[in-house]
């Protein structure tokens, strides 16, 4: 059964009682927050701190000024649910307050004219890589 049912199902108290002993079993676990493990489904997703030096690169013209990369197709616009970037041919802006980083547009570019360069990871994102892939062994 799956959360939301149980909530419908079962009420809030039910929902609660999970949450805690959610709480209780993270901290049995050395956890202490759930920010620490929520990166366990997807290991390899970076950390906040990793993303922070998230840079995108928007190419709408090669450097010859001549070829275009971009074709205005604005799939990286319409994919993006978190409605973090508008394309306004040939420009493109993010709105970094809101972009997760999740990297859709990047899939969907159909062309390579939007990429991304992640920061360096540090020896803390490593280590909380770690933890999480082993917290992910646990759970499964």
């Amino acid at each position: 059964m799956g959360v939301c049912t149980a909530g419908i199902l079962k009420g809030v108290e039910y929902v609660e009682k999970m949450c805690y002993d959610l709480s209780k079993r993270l901290a049995e676990l050395g956890y202490s927050s759930i920010r620490e493990v929520n990166r366990a489904a997807h290991p390899n997703f970076p950390s906040e701190e990793h993303i922070s030096g998230l840079k995108f690169h928007f190419t709408a013209f090669k450097e010859d000024g001549t070829t275009k990369k971009c074709v205005g197709c604005k799939k990286c616009e319409t994919v993006c649910c978190y409605d973090a970037r508008k394309l306004t041919f040939p420009e493109m802006t993010v709105d970094m307050d809101k972009c997760r980083c999740c990297g859709l547009c990047l899939d969907v570019c159909p062309t390579g004219a939007l990429t991304a360069e992640l920061a360096p990871q540090t020896e803390k994102d490593l280590a909380l890589a770690q933890k999480s892939k082993d917290f992910y062994e646990l759970v499964k």
